[in-house]
């Protein structure tokens, strides 16, 4: 930040970055608590075969 308060253009980069990395760690965190809820036995998989040309 300079005097006046205004936040310059690296600031903003760096608080975009803070962004997209807290977004990715939420992802992240989320995809173990999966994981866990799987072993744990209280998130079931429906594990069935798919063409893959319908699916893209």
């Amino acid at each position: 930040m300079d005097r006046t308060g205004s936040v310059d253009t690296e600031w903003l980069h760096l608080l975009e970055r803070i962004g997209q990395q807290s977004n990715k760690l939420a992802t992240f965190i989320n995809q173990l608590l999966d994981v866990s809820r799987i072993d744990a036995g209280k998130l079931m998989l429906d594990c069935q075969t798919a063409d893959i040309g319908s699916i893209a």
